[in-house]
């Protein structure tokens, strides 16, 4: 266990930084560009953030894998 520990680390930081970003695009009113928000967009924005982290995830996890499978030989 405490070699996984820097994989439970990462895994608990980005879900704490997805929330907190996530949160702030549902919140905001006016984006950068100065358009207002609606709900399609903030959506639109958090599905784009979803993205994102769901291809940090699985990176994260083929390395993982990748790893364990070269320990067992």
């Amino acid at each position: 266990m405490i070699k996984d520990r820097p994989w439970l680390t990462f895994n608990i930081i980005s879900l704490v930084l997805f929330l907190i970003i996530g949160i702030f695009l549902w919140l905001r009113h006016i984006d950068g560009s100065g358009a207002v928000m609606n709900t399609e967009l903030r959506l639109l924005n958090i599905a784009i953030l979803s993205i994102f982290f769901a291809i940090i995830w699985f990176t994260e996890f083929a390395l993982f894998l990748i790893i364990n499978h070269t320990k067992g030989q």
